[in-house]
């Protein structure tokens, strides 16, 4: 797989503040690409299909972190469209994808895990940090992936038409009546009597 795209970004270099800051330095934010079913494995397994390709925007707010003042809070946003397996009446479906979310970066996990407790703790105090991801060195990830994490969590659960019938039953025929159907073990009973 080829790791740069016809917008020529690596997207699957980790994603690191230097690196982001570089990026974008001389270009007109957001950045925005697009990116298609191949590149999107996870993605494409629990889809019938993705209808087009996926749109996507990456944008920072230098200074504006939440999570360590005076650095920077990176915006992205996505949209898709993807073909679903309606769980009402198992005719396929179109289910529209879209979500913005905001990420930052932290020195290591453990700051990343003491943040997400105080948030806990104290949610009223840090409001802010639950619309944030907090994203360590360690963690390694690129921008496909990112965006891909976030396309997964908007699938719907329990994907259906606004309206839509469950389908008939195998044993009714078109007029709703039910067929006539072979019963291979009638008259078993029969056979099992024991003969006087």
């Amino acid at each position: 797989m080829k790791r740069t795209s016809e917008d020529g970004l690596d997207h699957l270099k980790p994603l690191a503040p230097q690196w982001l800051s570089a990026l974008c330095s001389g270009r007109t934010l957001p950045l925005e690409g697009v990116f298609h079913a191949a590149d999107l494995p996870r993605l494409s397994r629990l889809v019938i299909a993705l209808a087009g390709s996926v749109r996507w925007s990456l944008w920072g707010a230098p200074g504006e972190s939440a999570a360590r003042p005076g650095h920077d809070r990176w915006w992205f946003s996505v949209e898709a469209q993807v073909q679903m397996t309606c769980e009402r009446c198992l005719e396929p479906m179109t289910a529209e994808l879209a979500s913005t979310r905001a990420f930052e970066f932290v020195s290591s996990v453990d700051e990343a895990d003491q943040l997400t407790e105080e948030w806990l703790e104290q949610e009223t105090l840090r409001p802010e940090l639950a619309q944030i991801d907090l994203l360590a060195p360690q963690d390694e990830i690129g921008l496909r992936d990112l965006i891909e994490d976030e396309l997964l969590l908007c699938l719907p659960p329990s994907p259906k038409h606004e309206a839509c019938k469950p389908p008939r039953p195998l044993s009714e025929a078109a007029d709703g009546r039910p067929e006539d159907r072979i019963h291979p073990f009638k008259g078993l009973d029969q056979l099992l009597k024991p003969k006087n």
